[in-house]
């Protein structure tokens, strides 16, 4: 994913980027990983593992204090008995039950801090 500028796409410098990017994963096998920026849909099947900031994922020309693009993983297509970690913000995926909940920096949206609550969760394919 990235955004920018483009004459072909309407008026430019506005402050909001008109053009962007965007990667096909179709192809993306069971635990495979890709990245987006975190203002597109996450596709269905994939889930966040992290994230982190990127200049090709900033909207606009000003700076944020949240990050911008995330790690994602495919879990669909993963054998029974698999155990991932992924990103706490989303419901526990079909199929799969949490093993636990902890905190970590890679799951904060905020890019400052330390998380105030549990922000991850280990889950297991039934």
């Amino acid at each position: 994913m990235k955004y920018w500028d483009s004459f072909s796409c309407g008026a430019t410098g506005g402050g909001m980027y008109n053009t962007k990017r965007i990667v096909d994963t179709g192809g993306v096998g069971a635990g495979g990983a890709v990245e987006a920026c975190t203002y597109s849909p996450v596709p269905a099947g994939f889930f966040i593992t992290a994230y982190s900031s990127v200049s090709d994922c900033d909207r606009t020309s000003a700076t944020s204090d949240y990050h911008n693009r995330v790690a994602l993983v495919r879990l669909t297509g993963l054998p029974a008995g698999t155990t991932t970690t992924v990103c706490g913000l989303s419901p526990v995926p079909t199929g799969w039950s949490v093993v636990s909940r902890s905190k970590s920096v890679a799951c904060q949206q905020y890019k400052y801090g330390i998380p105030a609550n549990d922000n991850t969760m280990t889950i297991r394919k039934s």
